[in-house]
């Protein structure tokens, strides 16, 4: 129950629609985390390089490599604090005033962030509950997907 089924792309500039976003999606990764906190301010980084590393990956060959797409879920204090963190992240993210964010945020049980959730894109089942501390590698997240048919 998104607003207008739409996540937030390009930093909060644009939207996309959920079904855009994750066609041809193999993992999605929901990153619970916040400005307010510095373990948060220094993991981004690290997840930026391998989110943009993997896009590069797949771009250069589709056919074996794995998309993936990763969605922020803010549990920054105020629509400010999430506008300027969000503006540093090259993924999607869910609207902060949306109750699906808070929804979200229960259902990853997050009680300290960063937290980083991996889902199969296709099934949605959970293959991990929370990567951070874990080697950011495709090869080993792609070890929990079925080969493509």
């Amino acid at each position: 129950s998104l607003p207008n089924d739409c996540l937030l792309s390009n930093g909060g500039r644009d939207k996309i629609s959920l079904s855009n976003a994750f066609s041809k999606v193999d993992l999605v990764f929901l990153y619970a985390s916040a400005h307010w906190c510095p373990p948060c301010r220094r993991y981004t980084p690290q997840l930026v390089q391998f989110y943009n590393d993997a896009k590069k990956l797949y771009k250069s060959d589709p056919k074996r490599l794995h998309q993936i797409e990763i969605v922020f879920v803010s549990t920054d204090h105020d629509i400010n604090e999430f506008g300027k963190y969000y503006a540093t992240m090259p993924w999607l993210a869910v609207p902060f005033d949306s109750e699906t964010r808070e929804r979200l945020l229960a259902w990853m049980n997050v009680t300290s962030v960063p937290r980083l959730m991996c889902l199969d894109g296709r099934t949605g089942k959970v293959v991990e509950t929370n990567s951070v501390g874990r080697a950011l590698d495709m090869a080993r997240f792609s070890k929990y997907l079925r080969p493509r048919a």
